[in-house]
């Protein structure tokens, strides 16, 4: 089942939660040029596993003064890598103004949630 959480109708990016224990999505992965993502850019971006869930709670300890608990991007990977396990969930970010280029995989096509943010 596919989420989509929110609407922005200007500039945004779009996130995407993967499993990476559909061999698909772990093909794509492992053959993805795309940048480690880090820090609260908008860039196109990804994380795997345990750098997912890392960057998950530095975003939430980045911007907790700017959400209420439980809400923005860092609450909604984490819910998704405790729902699939913290060693399978996949975070993709891409940013609808190609900042750092576009996902080099289909996102879309295989994600099990999907959000778009500013």
């Amino acid at each position: 089942m596919k989420m989509r959480v929110g609407f922005v109708s200007n500039s945004s990016s779009t996130a995407f939660i993967l499993d990476l224990r559909d061999e698909g999505v772990k093909e794509m992965v492992e053959q993805s040029s795309v940048q480690l993502a880090r820090g609260l850019g908008r860039y196109t971006a990804m994380a795997a596993g345990k750098a997912a869930v890392y960057y998950a709670e530095d975003w939430i300890s980045a911007t907790r003064d700017w959400y209420d608990e439980g809400e923005g991007l860092g609450p909604w990977i984490m819910y998704w890598a405790d729902r699939l396990g913290r060693e399978n969930v996949v975070f993709a970010r891409e940013s609808d103004e190609g900042m750092g280029g576009f996902l080099d995989f289909p996102a879309h096509d295989v994600a099990v949630a999907e959000m778009e943010y500013h």
